[in-house]
């Protein structure tokens, strides 16, 4: 998403050339500004600009209804609007006002009079031109699209510039930043222009959120246009908090958490399963982004007790479990809660939820951590080097083989009653081989450690210990996984993959995301490990930060 101050409410730019010289091309912006008040002409037009009787009378009789049409099918009311523009640089070249005549501010005035009806912000590094031309929402060409563009190209604060396809474009530009989109409608504009996570943060504040719009009697363009801000909102609101969270922007994710539960409050309605949902998106965070400072809460807890004021006896559960989601309990706090929160004819699949919770438990980086992360660690951190540089292949030897053998003893629950020196001189060079595997093998540690170049022993002992810690995670996670789903039916292991897929979505690959469950219900490694890889991505991402 755009940077907040680059994003206007009912502003939208446009291009502006001079009557007197078409070598006179500015930049212009309209405003529009909505309200309800009664006794007021539906459309006023104020400013210095001005704006040309033919202009006028094409807004007020072909743009308007077009918005009004739109805003209907949302069930909202139609507000009154004061339109105006900013006065470029040019009027004051030729010492004048400068008179918007013609339709090639039509994609603009009818952006910037959607965005303030609906609250929906505009880009300001976005530039348009072009012509409404029929009631349904066609757009048409204009004159001069390669001077306007040629404009848009050479101003740094346009990287988007929006025209109708039907004006073919010869001239090529340089700037490479400078994206250009050609439209044929209103619902390709609209599109183009508001962002998903912007219509449903207005879809909560104005009401339409849950709205089924009837637009069968209408046009192609507007059915488009109303379909684009109404269909699926509920579950691009869940993908879009998803997303949010995993690319650490908690702001913006408590933003649409807190309009979603108003717009609840408002209905005087509990969100069916929202606690249940929330902390599944709670799994599903990396605990890297969980330990920031601001995740947690991630909703105010005066909003989830006004919720619960209007939960049923069957939405009890969920309740609990929200509660416990926003006070920032652990994964094995919450999976510890044995809750039905679907009706019977779900409950298959809740306990496959719950199953899959408690793996996912057992597998975070907290309890890989618990479990043998941190003494691996330490078992780095407390092998004492009095060099980094060894004189031959023997102390080589002798080196990683003691450090492996310090690994296996630093971790053991039980101490370790006799150590086979030739075994373990066998398994530190396999470590040491599969550790530089990709960077010329152990003859490579070999020589780093001779010269000390790249830390030498230091950095071998540092790497060797990351490698043997991503094995242990890997044989981990799968032992988890297998010990959860071996004792299982084929019906009900068919179901924890499914819902191991739901929910490990945006760690999987693309691959693997499209393939069906029941493929993973005997080849349950192939999830495993794709859990396992992008956790080490994400991981290997984080540190270069």
């Amino acid at each position: 998403m755009e940077n907040k101050k680059n994003r206007k409410i009912g502003k939208a730019k446009t291009v502006l050339i001079s009557q007197q010289s078409t070598d006179l091309v500015a930049i212009s912006e309209i405003i529009a500004k909505a309200s309800y008040k009664t006794g007021v002409p539906r459309i006023r037009f104020t400013g210095s600009v001005i704006f040309s009787d033919k202009t006028q009378k094409h807004i007020q009789n072909n743009i308007l209804p077009l918005t009004d049409t739109i805003i209907q099918t949302l069930g909202l009311p139609e507000p009154c609007y004061e339109i105006s523009a900013v006065n470029p640089d040019i009027a004051s070249q030729l010492d004048t006002a400068v008179n918007v005549s013609g339709f090639s501010a039509d994609l603009s005035v009818f952006m910037a009079m959607l965005s303030a009806a609906l609250h929906i912000p505009v880009t300001a590094n976005t530039l348009f031109t072009g012509h409404i031309s029929s009631a349904d929402g066609d757009i048409g060409p204009v004159a001069s699209v390669e001077a306007k563009m040629s404009t848009a190209a050479e101003d740094n604060t346009i990287s988007k510039f929006i025209y109708p396809q039907s004006n073919l474009i010869e001239q090529c530009f340089d700037r490479d930043t400078l994206c250009i989109i050609p439209v044929t409608t209103i619902s390709e504009l609209i599109e183009a222009v508001f962002e998903k996570e912007d219509v449903i943060i207005s879809s909560l504040k104005n009401g339409f959120f849950l709205i089924d719009s009837n637009t069968e009697q209408l046009g192609d363009c507007i059915k488009s246009s109303s379909h684009y801000l109404t269909a699926d909102n509920r579950n691009h609101f869940w993908r879009i908090i998803r997303r949010n969270l995993m690319t650490s922007k908690t702001s913006e994710a408590k933003e649409m958490l807190s309009c979603f539960a108003m717009f609840y409050i408002k209905q005087k309605c509990y969100p069916e399963y929202f606690g249940d949902k929330l902390f599944s998106i709670i799994c599903g965070t990396p605990p890297v982004v969980r330990r920031q400072r601001e995740f947690f809460p991630l909703l105010d807890i005066g909003l989830c007790i006004k919720l619960a004021g209007f939960a049923k006896k069957s939405d009890y559960d969920d309740v609990f479990k929200l509660f416990d989601a926003v006070k920032a309990k652990t994964h094995r706090d919450l999976i510890s809660q044995d809750t039905s929160l679907q009706s019977s004819n779900n409950q298959s699949r809740q306990q496959s939820f719950n199953i899959f919770d408690k793996v996912i438990a057992e597998i975070d980086e907290l309890a890989i951590a618990q479990n043998f992360g941190c003494k691996i660690d330490s078992a780095r951190a407390s092998f004492i080097l009095d060099s980094v540089i060894v004189e031959n292949h023997q102390e080589f030897l002798e080196t990683i083989t003691a450090f492996y053998i310090h690994l296996r003893c630093y971790q053991a629950t039980d101490r370790i009653e006799s150590i086979d020196q030739k075994q373990s001189q066998s398994q530190a060079i396999e470590l040491a081989q599969n550790t530089f595997s990709n960077d010329g093998g152990i003859e490579t540690a070999l020589q780093r450690a001779k010269d000390g170049t790249a830390g030498g022993m230091r950095k071998i002992f540092d790497e060797m210990t990351d490698f043997y810690k991503q094995d242990r995670r890997r044989k981990y996670i799968i032992a988890v996984f297998r010990q959860s789903v071996d004792n299982l039916s084929w019906s009900e292991k068919v179901e924890f993959m499914r819902c191991a897929m739901e929910r490990l979505a945006n760690y999987l690959p693309l691959e693997l995301k499209n393939e069906p469950a029941e493929r993973f219900a005997r080849d349950y490694e192939a999830i495993a490990l794709g859990y396992v890889n992008s956790m080490e991505k994400f991981n290997q991402l984080i540190k270069r930060f």
